[in-house]
């Protein structure tokens, strides 16, 4: 079964299950001893007449006097019943407490690898580690501040292993726009469309035709979904791979970007389809200064994207790259790279696999930024 997951997180995609974010919310409630007190304490009981002898000054009942030959009354018995089963509760709620922060302890100590209290959690997951598997998969995927999830991402069925090596294993990252519920939607689409096509090509289809084509049917459906007046407006970035017997194939539209980490060093593998990119070219031929580039608000501004209309700007490999063993492709939103640098990144990746994810979530929230979009990485590691 793939994994498709977005909140809508999220926790967090239609990719991998839907995945949800929240926070955990208190729910107040009044002791017994405050619930009580609101009563005003005991009262005489309706149409209750009370001798003049029973009463104090301040009109507060006072008991009879006792004397030294009464015998012990029910009440005494049962007042020192009452104390003694106090402290037995007491014993008890004691023990209990002790108890569950030693399992609570214990619960922290196996899964240290998860992020706590960083306000995203269930952000980090690892979706594939099974020691038969050619590839070590998992995914960081958060709303950051965003009030919705319009990131998606997707992984072909990892639980048939025999599949994964006939005809490889499929990631997908989409990034929506243009709008909450519009960019949650586009994004989506865009996954789905991806998966179910993958599952539906042949063994032996040659990697980088099943990406165009796939990609291809997803503009054409998002382009049809929106209509003449959406066109253009709404739509979603997508990366994709393909790895495959070592090898492997990438596609990639709007400025989502995929990486390749190996040995140290961190290789962009696409061009990010957006008008600072032809900034930047402007200011290598000396047609503007590269302050002008650097400095321009609409450098984040896509040139080309799902649901554009017709896709002129496609970024995908001709020939499949040989991949080696400890390599690790990131397929991210810009809630990533626009958070933490390249330097960070490669930083980060030298740690273990599943420290690394954790590392990437715990660098995104550390910095806090008031408008963190939402933020989403596909890891594979080759084995």
């Amino acid at each position: 079964m793939a994994l498709l997951s977005s909140n809508s997180e999220s926790n967090g995609g239609l990719s991998e299950n839907s995945s949800v974010s929240g926070s955990d919310s208190g729910l107040s409630e009044k002791s017994l001893d405050e619930r009580t007190s609101d009563d005003g304490g005991e009262r005489p009981g309706k149409g209750g007449v009370s001798s003049p002898d029973t009463f104090s000054k301040t009109g507060t009942a006072v008991p009879p006097p006792v004397s030294e030959n009464d015998p012990p009354s029910l009440i005494s018995f049962m007042a020192i019943g009452a104390v003694i089963g106090g402290l037995v509760i007491a014993m008890a709620l004691a023990i209990l407490c002790i108890k569950k922060r030693k399992r609570s302890s214990q619960m922290d100590s196996d899964t240290t690898f998860e992020p706590r209290n960083m306000g995203t959690d269930g952000a980090v997951k690892v979706i594939l580690d099974e020691a038969r598997a050619p590839v070590r998969v998992g995914r960081v995927h958060g709303t950051g501040r965003r009030s919705m999830q319009q990131d998606s991402f997707g992984i072909s069925d990892t639980d048939d292993l025999d599949s994964i090596k006939r005809k490889g294993i499929l990631a997908v990252v989409a990034d929506g726009m243009g709008g909450l519920s519009d960019g949650e939607r586009m994004s989506q689409m865009v996954v789905v469309k991806l998966l179910q096509g993958f599952d539906e090509s042949p063994d032996d289809a040659i990697a980088s035709s099943t990406l165009l084509g796939l990609v291809g049917e997803a503009n054409d459906a998002a382009n049809e979904e929106l209509g003449d007046e959406l066109i253009g407006k709404c739509g979603s970035t997508v990366v994709a791979v393909i790895l495959k017997n070592m090898k492997l194939s990438w596609i990639s539209v709007g400025d989502s970007r995929i990486y390749v980490y190996r040995r140290g060093k961190l290789i962009q593998l696409n061009t990010d389809h957006n008008y600072g990119t032809e900034l930047d070219k402007k200011a290598e031929s000396g047609e503007i200064s590269f302050e002008e580039a650097s400095q321009d608000p609409q450098r984040a501004a896509l040139t080309s994207f799902i649901g554009i209309g017709n896709l002129e700007l496609i970024d995908y490999s001709e020939a499949p790259i040989a991949m080696e063993k400890g390599d690790r492709i990131l397929l991210m939103s810009d809630g990533i790279y626009g958070t933490i640098d390249e330097s960070e990144i490669t930083e980060i990746m030298a740690l273990p696999f599943k420290k690394a994810l954790v590392a990437i979530d715990r660098a995104v929230c550390a910095r806090n930024k008031s408008n963190q979009d939402n933020y989403t990485c596909v890891v594979l590691e080759v084995k």
